[in-house]
């Protein structure tokens, strides 16, 4: 890819010359298979996962949900190039923007200013897909050594990415997190990320900035059916420390009845009794107060879900976790925290995170003075 630096949202670009690195070599996270068994570099599941799944889950694999890129420079610009693979969803869909779909977000991490709360990943500036080819450049960040992240697109595949600096600069490798321990997000469209403003504004990516962990986003739109094929997948995820099975918005109840004890079983055996396992009702429809056919849909299901749950538990099930729709904090009903309905806004993905930025650390900790 031939880089083609212009100013994007802050600066200008000078004469001088840009080095560039591949972003797989810098600190790659949300990732649950190297890069090197992955049919695209940023991919979810490895290339041998087709044919062995859903078509659909398949190539919703390909998408680079969740994933992002850690680095640490001192240079005053970062530079972006960046290929897609899909044209068509280079731009917005009806209810969710481009610069979430295809756009990628930099945060920086403020251990270097008093003007906010030290400690935080702010945002700093936007990266958005004019084409499938992008080539970008945020400016005017100062001179002091700083880490990054680039969150990449919730809905389209990135087939190449490089991150560059001015020479003179340093950009290195930046490990934060220890990506032994990791969070496994099993879920639908709205833990993809649907329909963010931006990809950091996604709640697995707000969980992972704040707790401090690695989240595996591993969300099919439209297509989390708890299907036993997909978990032999799941299971193949290293370092595990928690899963998160959020899967109800694609579900009826007849197939939670049918199918959530003998996936959180594959999963138990695959993670043993160490790994807390979270059954999630997920987040409530927008018009569900209004709709008595929303309402019996969703109730019926968080219903069939909450008796699985019971089931697993009477049968000695060990550290086995329940999260209900209504702990999730989706506030006054007047503003309610969706788009259509069903997908989240970035003030609905925020409760999402901090209810689950506070659960998770709990859950782990219990367990770790259990034992």
């Amino acid at each position: 890819m031939r880089p083609i630096a212009f100013a994007l949202i802050f600066g200008t670009v000078g004469a001088s010359r840009v080095s560039f690195v591949p972003a797989t070599t810098l600190s790659v996270l949300g990732m649950g298979f190297d890069h090197q068994v992955t049919p695209t570099p940023f991919s979810r599941f490895p290339s041998e996962s087709e044919g062995t799944i859903r078509s659909d889950v398949y190539d919703l694999s390909l998408n680079s949900a969740g994933v992002a890129i850690e680095f640490a420079t001192d240079a005053p610009e970062i530079y972006l190039n960046y290929t897609l693979a899909s044209a068509l969803q280079c731009y917005s869909m009806w209810h969710m923007p481009s610069t979430s779909v295809s756009g990628v977000d930099l945060y920086a991490f403020n251990d270097f200013s008093s003007e906010r709360i030290m400690g935080e990943w702010l945002f700093v500036g936007h990266f958005g897909p004019p084409s499938t080819n992008f080539s970008g450049v945020i400016g005017n960040l100062g001179s002091v050594m700083k880490k990054y992240r680039v969150h990449l697109p919730l809905y389209n595949t990135v087939d190449e990415m490089e991150i560059g600096v001015d020479d003179g600069f340093t950009l290195e490798k930046s490990e934060t997190l220890d990506l032994s321990q990791r969070v496994l997000w099993y879920g639908t469209s709205i833990a993809q990320g649907a329909v963010a403003s931006r990809p950091g504004t996604a709640f697995t990516n707000v969980i992972r900035n704040s707790i401090g962990m690695d989240v595996v986003n591993l969300g099919f739109s439209g297509n989390c059916l708890m299907e036993l094929d997909v978990a032999e997948w799941l299971v193949e995820v290293e370092g595990v420390s928690a899963v998160v099975v959020d899967c109800l918005p694609n579900m009826d109840a007849s197939l939670v009845t049918s199918s959530t004890v003998s996936l959180v079983n594959k999963l138990r055996d695959a993670f043993g009794d160490q790994v807390p396992i979270v059954l999630a009702e997920g987040t409530t429809y927008g018009s569900a107060w209004i709709s008595d056919d929303v309402k019996n849909d969703q109730e019926a299901k968080r219903s069939a879900l909450t008796a699985e749950f019971n089931t697993l538990i009477e049968s000695g099930m060990k550290n086995l976790f329940y999260v209900k729709g209504e702990d999730l904090g989706q506030g006054d009903l007047s503003t309610s925290p969706t788009v259509e309905g069903t997908h989240l806004t970035d003030i609905g993905h925020q409760y999402v995170a901090d209810y689950y930025s506070s659960f998770l650390p709990t859950i782990l900790q219990k367990y770790d003075k259990e034992n």
